[in-house]
């Protein structure tokens, strides 16, 4: 049971919270290169 329900844990996250993971990050770096180029450059 503990083993069914671990697996399933992981699938859901790394099928949902991972990708919103490394959507943020990408985000976030183009942000600082947008702000960079706009305001620092």
């Amino acid at each position: 049971m503990s083993i069914s329900w671990y697996y399933l844990g992981t699938k859901c996250y790394y099928s949902l919270f991972r990708p919103i993971m490394v959507n943020i990050k990408l985000t976030i770096n183009y942000l600082n290169k947008e702000i960079f180029y706009n305001f620092g450059g």
